[in-house]
């Protein structure tokens, strides 16, 4: 059972943490007891917010841009001598930018996406790994896919799916190759209200929900209590997994 002191004295970063299901995961640990590193790319209106409330001691908030290397590395830095330490990372950042067809998608469409979704947080698990050496901590890693990566995707998405792909075959050699001392996990996530869906044009998820077992979407709170569980000191043995949160799907 978690309590406000749940993750007392733990460090956590979340990417892509603006909104919707970032926003949901980092403002859980926070409420948990958690020091939490916000991580956005463009909307920080509600991470201010939160700062405010929180203080700078419990809430800290960093800008990057997730198509540059070298962002990525400064925002890493940035976060880490916060508190001089990470003990949590999920990876929730993502780019989602669908082509009319199969046809159309473009080296820099692959190029881009694939930068954003794999090469970023794997940089990101890397330094982890890397920093956290020899401290005698388990460090706890999330990473955020999606459930159409079991079917492949539509044409119109394979960049997308191709990035979550080898995000997931990132994270699971990651946790096998540093199981004494990081429990790493992937959620594949299913169709969740977000304002993603306005951004792409997608006003009436009816039809889509419906092909869900559950037959609704889920709300980012219910990613998140998932999340918790696999970052949480309950989760001791439980690694190298792709964990759906879909509904059924």
């Amino acid at each position: 059972m978690y309590t406000e002191t749940s993750f007392e004295g733990k460090v956590a970063l979340v990417t892509g943490s603006g909104n919707g299901i970032g926003y949901a995961i980092g403002l859980k640990l926070m409420e948990l007891g958690a020091k939490v590193i916000f991580h956005y790319h463009s909307q920080n209106e509600k991470l201010l917010q939160l700062q405010h409330i929180y203080g700078n001691d419990q809430c800290h908030v960093v800008q990057a841009d997730f198509s540059s290397s070298g962002d990525v590395l400064r925002m890493f830095s940035d976060a880490w001598q916060w508190q001089d330490k990470i003990d949590i990372l999920v990876n929730n950042a993502a780019l989602i930018d669908p082509v009319s067809s199969i046809t159309k998608i473009s080296e820099d469409d692959l190029q881009k996406t694939m930068q954003i979704n794999f090469f970023a947080p794997f940089l990101l698990m890397k330094m982890l790994l890397e920093n956290s050496q020899n401290t005698g901590e388990i460090i706890r890693i999330a990473s955020i896919s999606s459930i159409a990566v079991k079917y492949s995707g539509s044409p119109q998405m394979v960049h997308y799916m191709a990035s979550k792909a080898a995000l997931e075959s990132g994270t699971l050699a990651l946790a096998k190759h540093s199981s004494s001392s990081i429990l790493a996990n992937v959620l594949r996530v299913g169709v969740t209200n977000t304002d993603a869906h306005q951004r792409l044009g997608r006003d009436d998820l009816s039809e889509r929900e419906s092909l869900i077992p559950i037959g609704r979407a889920a709300e980012p709170e219910e990613i998140a209590d998932v999340v918790i569980f696999l970052v949480s000191p309950l989760n001791t043995y439980l690694t190298g997994a792709i964990v759906p949160v879909a509904g059924g799907e």
